[in-house]
């Protein structure tokens, strides 16, 4: 064999067609690969959402494949139709965007072949579905949804839960224990709101390069691809407004108005959930939802909110802002928020010209006259606290997690 042919089978990764197994109520979809180092992309997904061939699941298993390969300068066929619009797109737009976005994650562009190219959807499904972290962005979203009218073509029709990486910890095979917990409070969620709960889970996260934020938008729209059967929207609940779109290399949510039409496939398109909302018109937003009073759940660390973590002291004050945060006595420790308010208004004040949710928050406390424009006293409670913490840790002492 020559030196050309032996270059060209080593990078050469072929993922072979879809295989359906089902065991009780949950559905395992996965493909098998040759010549790489992970051997199969799965998902699990319970209840099944109508499945009746691998043709309308296919396209979940694209963006791991070819991202996965291409991190490793992998060329790969994939041994089955894809979306055309999707493989246009990809070579076209996404993947010379993440080239130049991400050059660490992805040195160089790679081949992409298909068996073919699926032009229409093999099922017409109708209403649209959206993820149920039970976070202020994804409840949002439902709140808006939930306005529409019945007959409305992007009615929601049903919730996802998805495990693409964002659960500590994730292992092929394994089940994370928040990721369990998690999903215990969104099924109890969906069923008050009386839709139905599609949970995912999966082994992307061996396939993505990077920090889950990094692309987290790619992750959880390669689960959503499951959901074709079922439902012809996917509206994904935007971590950032219009306004902020922008290029960064950190967090893909600053992208998701120019990825999710890209995205967009001939079965399932993919919408930007409240795009015109930043966090503080979000919580304004859901302070009428008596859903969200008993299943908000912010925390980065905990199944529950732990009312001390940043997350949760932002999302206090942001529900403080607009008055509404007692009604959520129910999911947050309000005596543990008033012992951290006042440094933690310092803290927002003093560092949001660096971070765009906190300029935000500042701006709303600023607007509403909730805090003076420069207010010393709050400033000066943050830097006491970060001295007290700072001390503590010296002393090997236990600090929250901020």
């Amino acid at each position: 064999m020559s030196g050309s042919q032996r270059s060209l089978v080593e990078t050469a990764v072929t993922i072979h067609p879809p295989s359906i197994e089902r065991n009780g109520g949950c559905t395992r979809v996965q493909c098998r690969v040759d010549g790489f180092h992970q051997d199969c992309i799965w998902f699990k997904i319970e209840p099944d959402p109508g499945i009746s061939s691998v043709e309308q699941i296919a396209d979940a298993f694209v963006l791991p494949g070819i991202l996965g390969t291409v991190a490793c300068g992998r060329d790969v066929t994939f041994g089955f139709a894809v979306s055309e619009m999707l493989l246009l797109n990809l070579r076209a737009a996404i993947l010379p965007l993440l080239l130049r976005l991400h050059p660490d994650l992805f040195p160089s562009t790679a081949t992409i072949k298909a068996e073919g190219v699926a032009r229409e959807p093999s099922a017409a499904a109708r209403g649209s579905a959206t993820g149920l972290s039970c976070g202020l962005d994804s409840l949002a979203t439902i709140a808006d949804l939930l306005k529409l009218p019945v007959s409305h073509s992007r009615r929601l029709a049903a919730t996802a839960f998805f495990d693409t990486g964002n659960h500590d910890p994730l292992h092929t095979g394994d089940t994370s224990p928040l990721f369990v917990e998690r999903t215990a409070k969104a099924r109890f969620c969906a069923a008050e709101i009386k839709l139905p709960l599609f949970v995912v889970q999966s082994n992307v996260d061996d396939w993505f390069p990077g920090a889950f934020a990094r692309l987290h938008t790619l992750r959880n729209v390669s689960a959503a691809f499951l959901l074709a059967p079922r439902v012809r929207h996917y509206v994904y609940a935007n971590a950032a407004p219009l306004w902020a779109t922008r290029c960064s290399s950190a967090d893909s949510a600053y992208l998701d108005s120019v990825l999710l039409p890209l995205l967009s496939t001939e079965a399932l398109t993919f919408h930007s959930g409240t795009p015109a909302l930043d966090s503080v018109s979000k919580a304004r937003l859901i302070a009428g939802l008596p859903v969200a009073h008993r299943h908000l759940n912010v925390c980065l660390y905990e199944g529950h909110n732990c009312s001390r973590c940043e997350k949760c002291l932002r999302r206090m004050l942001t529900l403080d802002v607009v008055g509404a945060l007692q009604a959520f006595s129910d999911v947050f420790d309000l005596e543990a928020y008033a012992d951290a308010r006042s440094w933690y208004i310092g803290y927002v004040l003093t560092y949001a010209s660096r971070q765009a949710p906190l300029q935000e928050l500042a701006d709303a406390m600023r607007a509403t006259g909730f805090v003076r424009s420069a207010d010393f006293a709050h400033r000066a409670g943050w830097w006491s606290e970060r001295a007290r913490r700072a001390l503590r840790r010296r002393c090997g002492l236990a600090v929250d997690r901020f």
